[in-house]
């Protein structure tokens, strides 16, 4: 394998925990990130936006608004990546609560996760008011409301409705026990979709280069949108690297999963795999850096949904 210097990718970021409590009973589908995505999306276009019936052409305020930069990130003017597309990885992920459908009574509660990534993190505040918002315009069939109790990152609560928000973010927790690693189990906590020459991979003859290449260029692609700056890092060569890690047991599924999108109006299939497999190189320093940031940020397609999300443990 090509020795190659760990580097941790530098992309801030912070993981919020919502807790929300039902005030009229609530359900809650088996896989709530589409419910929870769209009433975010629509909460924070309604709360910050002044064009009416909600259109962003002709908005002077386009290139600076919460809602577009957050929920549907326009190519910025001048990039130099990803110029035949319109839109770039989105600064967030919705972690919804574990799959598994439940209806809640008036005064329990149930949490859901939110990952800000980069700048995104510098419009909490307007986050925390589209989220209580959404919950007191109704979720799910039936429509049924709840309110924000708090919001917490890894270190301590942050805010709670009527208290002041309180500044800082937690540090990014590195693993600096990963030096040496040998072998490693990923663990698919939510469906992870992948795509190979235009095909889904559906696990079968499933490769480390076929995982870590398609994270490494999502963090890469995230970073240049959203961090302080580029990810300086030799691409090629940890692609190459990654072609020396063996697969050692692979225990996979699929997971279908169908949503509805009000965009398209009609259901689409977002299945994916899950599972656990194992992995084993001669060294995979090189990749654990990525590996871990790649748990915040899920991987594959979908991630705004709560797709793509794993666990990692070294063996």
């Amino acid at each position: 394998m090509i020795h190659i210097p760990p580097t941790w990718p530098g992309l801030p970021l912070a993981r919020y925990r919502f807790t929300a409590q039902a005030t009229t009973p609530l359900h809650l589908p088996d896989y709530a990130g589409s419910m929870l995505r769209g009433a975010f999306g629509h909460a924070l276009r309604k709360a910050v936006c002044i064009m009416p019936k909600g259109d962003c052409t002709g908005c002077l305020l386009k290139t600076s608004c919460v809602y577009p930069y957050i929920f549907d990130t326009p190519l910025p003017e001048g990039s130099d990546r990803m110029r035949l597309y319109k839109t770039v990885p989105h600064p967030y992920v919705i972690e919804p609560p574990d799959p598994g459908a439940r209806s809640l009574r008036p005064g329990e509660t149930f949490d859901f996760h939110l990952v800000l990534i980069g700048k995104a993190n510098a419009h909490l505040p307007y986050v925390i008011h589209a989220v209580e918002q959404m919950l007191a315009g109704g979720l799910g069939k039936g429509d049924g409301r709840a309110r924000l109790v708090e919001v917490a990152d890894e270190e301590q609560v942050r805010y709670r409705p009527g208290e002041p928000l309180q500044p800082g973010q937690a540090p990014l927790r590195r693993g600096d026990g990963d030096a040496g690693a040998l072998q490693l189990g990923v663990t698919l906590r939510t469906p992870l979709r992948l795509k190979k020459e235009d095909h889904l991979l559906t696990g079968e003859h499933l490769t480390f280069r076929d995982v870590f290449v398609p994270l490494m260029r999502r963090i890469a692609m995230l970073a240049y949108f959203h961090g302080p700056a580029p990810i300086e890092v030799d691409f090629p060569a940890l692609a190459r690297a990654a072609e020396g890690v063996e697969v050692v047991h692979a225990h996979l599924g699929w997971k279908e999963w169908t949503r509805y999108s009000a965009r398209q109006k009609g259901t689409m299939q977002m299945g994916g795999m899950l599972g656990e497999v194992k992995f084993t190189a001669e060294d995979l320093t090189p990749f654990m850096p990525w590996l871990r940031l790649g748990i915040w940020c899920h991987a594959g397609k979908g991630t705004v949904f709560g797709l793509g999300g794993y666990r990692v443990s070294l063996l």
